[in-house]
C-alpha cells in the first residue's frame, strides 16, 4: 500500500520572504481560481470508467500547468533576477555591461516556463553572461534540475529516443526533443553511450 504524504504545513517566513509570498499569491490568485474551476469541470465531465486512467493523466497535465504558472511567477517575482549591478566581472578579466532584461523559455518538470533575467555583454571578448541562469542552476539548454533528473530517469528506463517520444511524456507530461534527452547532463550522456554499445 502506498502511503500518501501529508499536506505540507506553512513554514514560518522572514518578513522579506512573506512579502514575496504575498506578491506571488496576489499575482496568481485569480488565475488559480480559474484553474481550480477548470479542474473541477474536467473531473465532473469524466464518465465513471474514465475517472482513473484517462482522467488521471488529464488531471496531471492540468496540475502541471498550475505548477508551471506558480514556478514562473516565483522566479519572475524575484527582484534581482540575476542582476549584479551595472557591470560584472568577465572570465577574460574585463567587465561585462548590463544590457537589460531578456526573456527566455525554460523546460521544467511542469512544462515550459517563460522567465525574465538579467543580460550582460563584454565588449572586449564578445562573451555574454546571464547570471540568473547560474542562480537557478539551468544548463546550457535551459533545463531545470528537476526536469534534468526526470529526463535522466526516463532515459534509464528506455533508449533516449523512445524516452523523448513516449516514456517521459507518459510519466511526467514533459515533452522533450531527442537532442535534449541526449545532452541534458553527464549522466544522460553516459547512459546514451552505454545504450549504443
Amino acid at each position: 500500500m502506498v502511503k500518501q504524504q501529508p499536506v505540507t504545513k506553512s513554514v514560518p517566513l522572514a518578513v522579506e520572504q512573506e512579502e514575496l509570498a504575498q506578491a506571488i499569491y496576489q499575482r496568481i490568485r485569480v488565475k488559480m481560481d480559474e484553474e481550480l474551476l477548470a479542474l473541477a469541470r474536467l473531473m465532473a465531465s469524466q464518465k465513471d470508467h474514465e475517472i482513473f486512467g484517462k482522467g488521471e493523466f488529464e488531471l496531471r497535465d492540468k496540475l502541471n500547468a498550475v505548477g508551471a504558472t506558480l514556478l514562473e511567477e516565483a522566479a519572475n517575482e524575484r527582484s534581482k533576477k540575476g542582476y549584479c549591478g551595472s557591470s560584472c566581472a568577465c572570465a577574460c578579466g574585463a567587465s561585462t555591461k548590463f544590457m537589460g532584461w531578456r526573456k527566455k523559455t525554460v523546460m521544467s518538470i511542469f512544462g515550459y516556463l517563460r522567465l525574465l533575467g538579467s543580460y550582460y555583454y563584454c565588449a572586449d571578448c564578445g562573451r555574454s553572461q546571464q547570471p540568473w541562469d547560474a542562480v537557478l542552476r539551468l544548463d546550457k539548454r535551459r533545463v531545470t534540475p528537476g526536469a534534468r533528473e526526470a529526463i535522466t530517469l526516463a532515459g534509464l528506463l528506455t533508449r533516449f529516443g523512445q524516452a523523448a517520444r513516449a516514456t517521459l511524456v507518459k510519466l511526467t507530461g514533459i515533452t522533450a526533443q531527442q537532442g535534449d534527452m541526449i545532452t541534458v547532463g553527464t549522466l544522460s550522456s553516459t547512459f546514451t553511450k552505454v545504450g549504443k554499445q
